[in-house]
């Protein structure tokens, strides 16, 4: 495990929805151009990252276990 203050990169879990959906959803109110932002949406597209990693990835930045983004 990374020390508590380093920063490290690591790939999206399932148990990280609840949060990166928060962060996203926070990110389209501030941002109000184009279409709404959902949940369903958000899930759609990290499944389809899952199911197809040449079309890209969703990570997280971490300082310990804390999510920073």
């Amino acid at each position: 495990m990374p020390a508590s203050d380093s920063l490290h990169i690591r790939r999206c879990e399932e148990s990280d929805f609840p949060q990166l959906t928060f962060m996203i959803t926070s990110l389209y109110k501030e941002d109000t151009y184009g279409e709404a932002m959902t949940a369903d949406k958000i899930i759609a597209t990290v499944s389809h990252f899952a199911e197809h990693p040449d079309k890209g990835r969703v990570v997280l930045v971490c300082r310990g276990l804390e999510v920073l983004g």
